[in-house]
Parts: structure tokens; sequence; C-alpha cells
């Protein structure tokens, strides 16, 4: 079955525009991952094949990128400078000519965009790490509870009515 020429230029812009060799952000690899899920379901024959293989080198990239950095292979300085690389290597892809010459609204384009999005994001994230909501969700019952104490340490007479209230289970 031959490949026509819309089928092949669209397979070498994937290519040259959207290397997943470069890529090194998780959260961009599984944006990219659901994007190979919808292209495969909206193709046939070469092209789906090609989308199959592309997400399942994804899939293998992440994986990698994840195993590194938890044995220790990739620290998070070095995942943060390769972010950081990552984020000016696809500013400038986005900047050249080959993508000007698409246009900035054309689905390449947009989706180079949307890669510098959430490197950005993620950058953020690490540098500025949003602090844990279990913490805060704890603390208001953690002070509930102190309060609780110092009022029945310093009512013994309470302590034995809460006693009281309290089921027993020992009985039958």
């Amino acid at each position: 079955m031959g490949v026509n020429n819309t089928e092949q230029d669209e397979i070498e812009l994937e290519e040259e525009l959207h290397d997943l060799d470069t890529m090194c952000a998780v959260s961009v690899i599984e944006a990219e991952m659901e994007l190979m899920k919808t292209l495969i379901k909206k193709s046939s024959g070469h092209e789906k094949e090609f989308y199959s293989d592309k997400l399942g080198n994804l899939e293998f990239q992440k994986n990698t990128i994840e195993s590194n950095i938890q044995i220790g292979i990739i620290t998070p300085e070095r995942y943060l400078g390769n972010l950081k690389k990552y984020q000016t290597d696809q500013e400038s892809l986005y900047k050249s000519s080959k993508v000007e010459k698409l246009g900035r609204t054309n689905k390449h384009a947009v989706r180079i965009l949307r890669r510098i999005e959430l490197v950005k994001i993620e950058i953020n994230d690490m540098e500025n790490p949003p602090e844990e909501e279990e913490e805060e969700e704890e603390q208001p019952v953690q002070q509930e509870q102190k309060v609780e104490e110092k009022k029945a340490e310093s009512k013994p007479e309470q302590q034995l009515e809460l006693k009281k209230k309290e089921p027993s289970f020992d009985e039958n």
C-alpha cells in the first residue's frame, strides 16, 4: 500500500517538529501520549502504525525518565536543568522559519506552544513547590484535638464524664 504525499508530509512534519528523543519533561510526554492515542483513533494504515509506534516510544521514554529519577541517575537539579534547556529549544523551534511558514495557528505550532506552557509549569512547580494540602487539612483537626485535651486536663470531672459517655466494648 502506497503512502500519499499529504500523509507523508504529515509524518515528516511530525518527525521534524515533534522529535520525542528531545522530550525530557514528563508532563510533555504525557500530553503527547494522549495526543497519540487520539491520532491513532483518527488514522488508518501507515499513519496509524506510525502513531502507534510513537506512542510506544513515548511510554518507554516516560518510564526511562521516571526510573532514572527514582534510582538517582537523574537528580532533581539535573532534571530541572534539562527542563530549562528543553524550554529554550522549544521556544527556538516555535520561532523558527519552518514553523513561521506553517503559521502560528497551525496545529503543529499550537502543539509546540503547548509543550512550552507545560514545561514552564513543571519548572515553576519544581522551583516553587506547592505546599502540601494534607498538612493544611490536618492542622485544624490537630488544633481541635489539642484544645479538647487541654480542656480535659484542666477539669478532671469532665474526664470522668467523657469516659462514661464512651461506649464500652468489653460488655457482651
